[in-house]
């Protein structure tokens, strides 16, 4: 009967070994990632304002305005956590670098086909 990592007995396991991401994955990946949970949050922020915005806008809130804003803050300061957070793992860089432009891009495209910040101007 053979026993899994018996073979590797003298070794340390590959979740303790570190391997060398080099600095441009880092910084690839930490701007990558920065970009997509900005534009995340901004699309956020937007989705989950009022439908219309005057100057008595919260005396006449209906309850699902204000849960969709409730709920709107609330992602917006956890993907704002998730901002100054780095990776778990080495390989976390490698991923956000190779799929964080996409993201970034789909995310952006999505603000584009919403016509931007209406309310906001």
């Amino acid at each position: 009967m053979r026993y899994v990592g018996v073979e590797n007995a003298g070794e340390a396991p590959a979740a303790t070994q570190r391997e060398s991401v080099p600095i441009s994955w880092k910084i690839a990946g930490t701007l990558f990632r920065s970009i997509f949970l900005i534009v995340v949050m901004l699309v956020t922020a937007r989705i989950s304002l009022p439908g219309s915005m005057s100057s008595a806008v919260f005396t006449h809130l209906a309850a699902a305005d204000f849960v969709r804003g409730a709920i709107g803050i609330a992602v917006c300061v956890f993907l704002l956590v998730q901002l100054f957070r780095k990776p778990q793992d080495e390989h976390g860089y490698k991923t956000w670098t190779l799929i964080g432009f996409a993201l970034a891009a789909v995310a952006a495209f999505v603000i584009v086909v919403n016509g931007g910040f209406p309310a906001l101007a």
